[in-house]
């Protein structure tokens, strides 16, 4: 039931967006997903684990400006 609802809503949100726009910013899922996980299920945050997020948001942040 969640990926249909994922691809549901990626296809609604396409038709309303630009893709070069709404693709890079799909993939932020990471960001997106982790932070409620950090603040509401205790999560930890590592070095790793940081470097990821940084590198995510830094690949969508170059995405959303070049593009």
């Amino acid at each position: 039931m969640k990926g249909e609802t994922k691809g549901l809503t990626f296809c609604l949100i396409l038709k309303e967006g630009e893709v070069s726009r709404v693709v890079p910013v799909s993939g932020a899922y990471p960001l997106i997903s982790f932070i409620p996980g950090v603040l509401i299920l205790g999560e930890k945050l590592t070095a790793v684990k940081s470097a990821g997020l940084l590198c995510v948001g830094t690949g969508v942040f170059g995405v959303e400006v070049t593009g």
